[in-house]
């Protein structure tokens, strides 16, 4: 592919595209959470906390601070169970 047929690709999208696409289909996911009130089965499946921890990602890859809600990771880690922030003790 040429650099002119690169820069032409209808296929790409800015970061902000990205970006308001995976919080679309997040914020879809937390009402979907919320609104079942479904327990998670094995750490296999994804749960309410997976989804605020995802939240929060996407607003820190997009450097979007002033919209991430400040408690946004504290949020994921209490609403689900047996979570704990990384630690160096528990890296190793």
């Amino acid at each position: 592919m040429t650099s002119e047929e690169l820069s032409n690709n209808p296929r790409l999208s800015s970061r902000a595209n990205v970006g308001e696409k995976l919080l679309a289909d997040l914020t879809t996911s937390e009402e979907l959470f919320q609104s079942t009130n479904s327990a998670r089965e094995s750490k296999v499946f994804p749960d309410l906390a997976v989804v605020y921890g995802l939240m929060a990602r996407v607003y820190m890859w997009d450097e979007n601070y002033p919209k991430q809600q400040p408690n946004m990771p504290a949020k994921a880690i209490s609403t689900g169970t047996g979570y704990a922030p990384l630690t160096p003790k528990r890296m190793f």
